[in-house]
């Protein structure tokens, strides 16, 4: 299936969506749309629909006579001897119906599925990928640290890496390596090899 390219309404929805406010609709769409994105996700789906639907938002058909060129992506009544471009036209007066009306649009599309939401920041994104998980490079290698600290990942690791470096250590005091050079080499500090027991 061809990957269909990102729309403009996505790109609103996305930066109306992460703008530093506080307004009521905001909160609102920002809950209901994290709903709709949780799995199950028809029920939250249903309610994000009710809400436009509540906006009463719709758009009034306008038709433009037209030579019908062959680029021409619009809608076309043919008649042959004329030709109407069919186009729709949305009312918006107010941000809340803008914004509704472009997430009228990602849902009609199919396109609302790429909306996602960071699970690292509270910011949303879009992706055609479906494991996406986090919105930059830095909420993931934040996000990757927190489950491998929660996991002990990185204690585990350390403690492995402390102890090979011990074994390098004692095998160079045993060919009779000078202490600067079993430093160098094994990469610990003097301290850590005295609290060992390898230096003396």
């Amino acid at each position: 299936m061809k990957k269909p390219g990102r729309q403009l309404y996505i790109d609103l929805v996305i930066e109306f969506l992460n703008r530093d406010s506080r307004a009521d609709f905001q909160e609102k769409l920002r809950t209901q749309i994290t709903e709709a994105l949780t799995a199950p996700r028809k029920a939250g789906l249903e309610t994000l629909v009710s809400t436009l639907e509540r906006a009463a938002i719709s758009p009034s058909l306008d038709l433009e006579p037209t030579k019908g060129a062959p680029g021409d992506q619009r809608t076309v009544l043919d008649f042959g001897d004329e030709k109407f471009a069919v186009i729709r036209k949305w009312k918006r007066k107010t941000i809340e119906e803008e914004i509704c009306t472009y997430l009228y649009a990602a849902i009609e599309s199919g396109q609302f599925a790429f909306i996602r939401k960071c699970r690292q920041c509270p910011r949303f994104f879009a992706s055609f990928r479906h494991d996406s998980k986090t919105c930059s490079t830095k909420c993931n290698r934040d996000y990757q640290n927190i489950d491998r600290q929660r996991t002990g990942y990185f204690r585990e690791n350390y403690a492995q890496r402390k102890k090979l470096k011990l074994k390098m250590a004692r095998a160079l005091l045993r060919k009779g390596k000078a202490r600067k050079e079993i430093i160098i080499e094994s990469g610990l500090t003097e301290k850590m090899l005295i609290r060992a027991g390898i230096l003396k």
